[in-house]
């Protein structure tokens, strides 16, 4: 669900043409960022809630509600030539207001009764948090914003691939060995 999220609000930034592109996480390998992003991923550190549901309305399916935890991190840096810091925040400023409002339009969307959702962090990376990188490697700022988003917790059938239901058959056969550096033909071995 929160890379559902992420998807629809970078359509709706996109439409709103901001540059920016978006990527779900957590990202394996160390970000080498050289202009604006917005990565989200889930709160593994929060983690999530659970919660009895507001109301039934009329769901007899409905059991509960999970608080799913989401963290959203902004890079943003400034197009401005020789920018500065205050450059840089103008700049995240733009993304993270544009973020707020698509979030509280999805939310709304999705009927979640929610206006906005409870925000446990907000607020601008110190120097330190940004691994490995040095002002000249990374000029810009970052932003964190973690937040949880209700998702309705029904009973439903499953809904992926089911595990085979038939049972294996013996299957015989040959296979050919042929070792590294070897010459002359394959030694065969019977695998029945």
């Amino acid at each position: 669900m929160i890379y559902e999220l992420a998807r629809d609000i970078e359509t709706t930034l996109t439409r709103r043409k901001f540059p920016v592109p978006f990527e779900y996480g957590p990202e394996r390998l160390q970000r080498q960022i050289s202009e604006s992003c917005v990565v989200f991923e889930r709160d593994r550190e929060a983690g999530d809630g659970i919660r009895a549901p507001i109301a039934n309305k009329g769901n007899p399916r409905r059991r509960a509600i999970r608080d799913l935890g989401v963290r959203v991190t902004v890079f943003a840096k400034s197009g401005v030539p020789g920018a500065r810091t205050n450059d840089h925040e103008a700049e995240c400023e733009q993304i993270v207001d544009a973020l707020i409002v698509a979030l509280s339009e999805w939310l709304v969307e999705c009927k979640t009764g929610l206006p906005l959702p409870d925000f446990a962090e907000a607020r601008y990376m110190h120097p330190t948090e940004f691994e490995g990188m040095t002002a000249e490697a990374w000029p810009g700022v970052g932003y964190i914003l973690a937040f949880r988003v209700p998702r309705s917790v029904d009973v439903r059938d499953y809904l992926s691939a089911a595990r085979p239901t038939g049972s294996a058959v013996t299957v015989g056969g040959y296979v050919e060995i042929l070792q590294t550096g070897a010459t002359g033909d394959p030694e065969i071995v019977d695998i029945t």
